[in-house]
């Protein structure tokens, strides 16, 4: 997936895919050591998904912590 498709997500679908991704993590780290894994780039792959995640999530908190502000601006 690309970075547009998880920012399509809201934080309980970018948590489930989290969780995913860090479960195939492990798993591709389980055959490397055991040499079944022969794409290693399935391994890197895989790492950057997981950042790509944790961006749009930290994107996603910022802009309701900055509507939360602005709405409370606006109140007061």
């Amino acid at each position: 997936m690309n970075a547009q498709e998880y920012r399509e997500m809201n934080l309980e679908e970018l948590e489930i895919q989290l969780k995913e991704r860090r479960t195939q993590l492990v798993e591709q780290r389980f055959d490397v050591g055991s040499r079944q894994l022969k794409n290693y780039k399935k391994l890197n792959d895989t790492r950057k998904e997981i950042a790509r995640i944790f961006t749009v999530m930290r994107q996603k908190e910022e802009e309701s912590v900055k509507e939360e502000k602005d709405n409370k601006d606006r109140v007061s």
